[in-house]
């Protein structure tokens, strides 16, 4: 069937829908025609346990497995949710959606949602802005000025993907992981006045919508920095 951006589409994988003779799985297709450029979040709900693939022709574009929050290697996943999906079209074109089971035994309905993605307007972020924006892609870089000296926190939240969060600029590489809360990276630091470069992307390679937060903490005037100055009593 066809799927228009902007739709929902119902479905279920059930014992008679088509099998996928690698493992078998089973999967239902849906068509979607877009334009060259243009970015589409996918989001599969639903009692399925389900993966997302794209298809440009035989090609493979994009793919997101159930929202296991996990590195490889590190046992068993930390958390679940949906699968959640984000691509942008290379070309004009009618592009294949395949909802696969996870499984041979996996069974259900689903709901298959297009949205279509308005990308951050590309303007420099500063204390107090909040971005929401779709990880298309390995990572996104974004521009971060600073006006004033001051303690500055900086959070990426995602139910989509595991995320993660690196801060560059004026001496400054820092980098992190988990300590927003909900596998959410959350950097705070003591920040100069300048130029900065934050690059956010995914743990577990998955893609999806996410926002991006600068909050500045107030604090009082007798607060020392790290700049190499000695204390005195």
């Amino acid at each position: 069937p066809d799927l228009a951006v902007g739709t929902t589409a119902n479905g279920e994988i059930t014992s008679t829908s088509l099998l996928n003779h690698n493992d078998g799985s089973r999967h239902q297709d849906y068509r979607i025609a877009l334009k060259s450029g243009e970015a589409v979040s996918l989001e599969l709900g639903g009692s399925l346990s389900g993966q997302l693939a794209v298809f440009d022709g035989g090609n493979l574009i994009a793919k997101a497995n159930t929202g296991y929050y996990g590195m490889e290697g590190e046992g068993e996943a930390t958390a679940s949710g949906p699968v959640s999906l984000a691509f942008r079209a290379p070309k004009d074109g009618t592009y294949l959606i395949a909802v696969n089971s996870s499984s041979a035994d996996s069974f259900g309905p689903f709901k298959l949602k297009a949205i279509q993605v308005v990308p951050y307007d590309g303007k420099p972020l500063a204390a107090g802005s909040q971005a929401t924006d779709w990880l298309i892609g390995e990572q996104q870089e974004y521009k971060l000025k600073i006006d004033k000296a001051g303690l500055y926190s900086i959070t990426l939240e995602s139910s989509a993907f595991d995320g993660y969060l690196r801060l560059n600029g004026r001496n400054v590489e820092l980098e992190d992981d988990d300590n927003g809360g909900n596998l959410n990276p959350r950097i705070r630091t003591w920040l100069e006045p300048g130029d900065y470069t934050l690059t956010a992307s995914a743990v577990n390679g998955n893609s999806g919508s996410f926002k991006l937060g600068i909050a500045q903490t107030q604090t009082n005037g007798n607060i020392a920095t790290r700049d190499g100055t000695p204390l005195t009593i």
